[in-house]
């Protein structure tokens, strides 16, 4: 399961901590062993700390620049990706 942009519904995230919390800690509910919750949200001072110490935490940092964040973007599609596009101004 992916949630993404969470710091859009500061509201929200109390709820969400909840919800961690009690999948982490709820022993007599099976939760399969393939299960994974994907959060992502941008750098804010409301984000819960008990998502944040209950989880395991990945930070990609955009290169400066929009020439190098384009480029950055555009070395993650496959050429046959853009080649196929049928769109004629591309």
């Amino acid at each position: 399961v992916v949630l993404q942009n969470c710091h859009l519904m500061p509201s929200w995230l109390n709820t969400l901590e909840k919800f961690v919390y009690d999948l982490k800690n709820n022993k007599s509910k099976k939760i399969d062993k393939n299960f994974r919750l994907w959060l992502t949200t941008d750098p804010t001072t409301s984000f819960p700390i008990g998502i944040l110490q209950s989880s395991l935490k990945v930070v990609t940092e955009p290169p400066d620049g929009l020439k190098l964040n384009m480029r950055g973007s555009y070395s993650r599609v496959r050429g046959e990706t853009l080649s196929s596009c049928p769109h004629p101004y591309f």
